[in-house]
């Protein structure tokens, strides 16, 4: 009986410390697919505008034909779902690499832009 009440008392010890914290956060971390980034990418007209890199049409504020966005997920993934990612937007030469980070509610913010012409 003493031998049992011990042993609850540790789970409860332990529980209440938070060891079985990291497992319900991970199940709340905002993720998303490469094919979702990439969408979402090219429809941030307004963002890519504003870098004043050439992406954009400067008289129009569209992104012009054929350009193409590629993102490889950064860190471990859960059932093909990233937390961030490295995308590339191209287009002709001109190629862009941003870190994408996904949000909650399907938001997402674009840091560290770089641009290269190749």
């Amino acid at each position: 009986m003493i031998v049992l009440r011990l042993r609850l008392a540790v789970a409860a010890a332990l529980l209440a410390a938070g060891v079985a914290a990291p497992a319900a956060t991970a199940a709340t971390t905002p993720r998303a697919t490469s094919w979702q980034a990439e969408r979402n990418l090219l429809g941030a007209v307004r963002v890519l505008d504003r870098w004043r890199v050439g992406i954009t049409n400067r008289r129009t504020g569209v992104l012009p034909a054929n350009t193409t966005a590629r993102c490889v997920g950064r860190g471990r993934s859960v059932a093909g779902r990233f937390t961030s990612f490295q995308c590339t937007i191209r287009r002709g030469t001109l190629h862009v690499r941003v870190l994408y980070v996904v949000l909650k509610r399907n938001g997402f913010e674009l840091r560290h832009h770089r641009v290269v012409r190749r």
